[in-house]
């Protein structure tokens, strides 16, 4: 009885079928155009006939309304991880979902300019598959076979690949180029709603215990003026040889030889991450415990050692709470963002880099030890938005890519304020004074063999950061010194290290290949990589 309703269905089932094919046959082909992968293997893999199997069934769905609402929601899911891959060159990823709802501004503020062109055909190409389904379902509904409550096939595919997740220990889902971005899109949903959501509203975000703070040192009297880049990559300032002279400044001080400059690896692909991990001394993931008790806060130490700290702003007062909200700011005598600065500013507002200056030399560097944490907006998309006109001076047709040209625009301009800065320090102090620049994290433009702009992935360009130093009468000077004499790519995280050294605080590091960077999640949740080096350049990520 069965085997023959079953026999009877596969007969009566052959335009279903034959609608499936065509329905996954489009969505491979799309698939193909977006990721590049060989389109003849597409065809041979699993995934194909995943694609297939959603599609048949879809044509299965009795009702008409729920039949196109079932293609609706692959329809979008495919849409959202396309959109994704034209500017990331990866899948989505869990901890990206939930920075779009937490952090909106980092996650999509970068989509617009001259990129939104490399989004017109994959939207117009959805709108396209989308016609050509209901004009499918609209000419042969009737024609087709059904099956009751199939409709409910999304949320039991989502329902069992979040129970799978929820047995693991990370969110980070294998990926291979072959991989259909369908099937990236339900298995990221898993991953959110089985894993990702249920650890971010636990609490048992302790994993890692923490660790005791170190004896003290014999206190070096020196102020320090740290400078936090934003998305600023070494591999795009001639001060560490790229073709383009984007630092003339701080070229030219490096040739008289009172500057210098080394490279340096991020802590974590976004800035919140990275900055938490940077000032709470954090050598790996999964460290809330440390961040929580805060004993190793550079600010606290810094309070502890009699310094006044500082920590000033150009970024949005929205945007400094997705950090600084997680840092005791007891331990932060003066605590200003852009609308503190400019109180004409909006929540959502960032001010110009210049404003920084005139905050430094508000700062008396003169009377005491002072800790001056000074960020930048720097070279966060959009680019264009980040300096005035006249830095407007590399021509778009000179570059692959519109955007590139903005963005080593806005280095130059970053440029500029770092020998303002450092003029600033030259004239108003008298005292030993260390100064830093830093950035949380690098980005990229293009130019890794994809059309990959951005940061919140693990690519090469993230990773490699600028670290430039200078001493302001400090006499016998060791800590320059031992980091120019460090044998490999530095590391954010060993600045962090010496920082506290300075403060007062015997810290130890030694030397080593390679480096952890973090993705979007400080527990590590969304996945992290080891990033390789040599004495000059990053040698592998994985």
């Amino acid at each position: 009885m069965i085997k023959s309703k079953l026999l009877n269905f596969l007969k009566n089932s052959r335009l279903n079928l034959f609608i499936a094919l065509v329905i996954a046959l489009l969505f491979s082909l799309l698939n193909w155009y977006i990721t590049g992968f060989t389109l003849f293997n597409a065809f041979k893999t699993g995934d194909f006939f995943i694609i297939l199997l959603i599609a048949f069934l879809g044509t299965c769905v009795q009702k008409r309304v729920w039949q196109i609402s079932y293609f609706i929601f692959f329809l979008f899911l495919f849409l959202v991880e396309m959109l994704h891959w034209r500017y990331f060159g990866s899948p989505i990823s869990p901890g990206e979902l939930y920075k779009f709802f937490t952090d909106f501004t980092e996650a999509t503020q970068g989509i617009g300019g001259g990129l939104w062109k490399r989004f017109v055909f994959p939207v117009t190409a959805i709108v396209i598959l989308t016609i050509i389904i209901l004009q499918f379902i609209k000419r042969w509904n009737q024609q087709f076979s059904s099956i009751p409550f199939i409709g409910w096939a999304p949320l039991l595919m989502i329902g069992l690949m979040s129970f799978n997740y929820s047995k693991t220990t990370t969110t980070s889902h294998t990926f291979s180029p072959e991989q259909h971005l369908v099937r990236s899109g339900i298995e990221m949903c898993g991953a959110f709603f089985g894993n990702y959501l249920p650890y971010k509203l636990s609490d048992t975000n302790t994993e890692v215990p923490d660790k005791p703070v170190p004896a003290s040192l014999p206190s070096s009297g020196a102020s320090i003026v740290l400078i936090i880049g934003e998305s600023a990559t070494s591999e795009h300032m001639s001060v560490f040889g790229y073709r383009i002279n984007t630092t003339p400044g701080l070229l030219k001080l490096q040739q008289e030889g009172i500057l210098f400059a080394k490279k340096s690896i991020a802590q974590a692909s976004c800035t919140d991450v990275s900055l938490l991990s940077f000032f709470n001394l954090l050598d790996s993931v999964n460290q809330y415990q440390t961040v929580l008790n805060g004993k190793h806060l550079l600010f606290k130490l810094a309070k502890d050692q009699g310094y006044k700290t500082y920590f000033i702003t150009a970024q949005s007062s929205d945007g400094a709470t997705n950090y600084a909200g997680q840092m005791n700011k007891n331990y932060i005598d003066v605590f200003k963002t852009s609308k503190d600065i400019d109180p004409s500013k909006g929540s959502e507002e960032a001010c110009m880099d210049n404003v920084l200056v005139n905050e430094l030399q508000k700062i008396d560097l003169n009377s005491g030890k002072k800790f001056v944490v000074l960020q930048m907006y720097g070279s966060h998309e959009l680019y264009e938005e980040r300096y005035p006109p006249a830095f407007n001076v590399f021509p778009k047709n000179k570059y692959p890519f519109p955007q590139n040209a903005a963005y080593d625009n806005s280095l130059l301009y970053t440029d500029h304020i770092l020998t303002e800065l450092q003029t600033c320090i030259e004239q108003k102090s008298s005292q030993p004074t260390y100064f830093f620049y830093m950035s949380d994290h690098g980005e990229c433009q293009g130019e890794e063999g994809e059309d990959i702009f951005g940061h919140l992935m693990f690519r090469r360009n993230v990773a490699a950061t600028p670290l430039i130093m200078r001493s302001f009468r400090v006499p016998n000077d060791s800590v320059i010194p031992r980091i120019m004499n460090y044998p490999y790519v530095y590391s954010n995280y060993f600045l962090a290290l010496e920082i506290a050294r300075v403060l007062g605080y015997n810290y130890q590091y030694h030397p080593q290949n390679y480096y952890i960077i973090n993705g979007v999640d400080l527990g590590g949740r969304d996945g992290y990589a080891r990033v390789f080096v040599n004495d000059s350049t990053i040698t592998d990520i994985r």
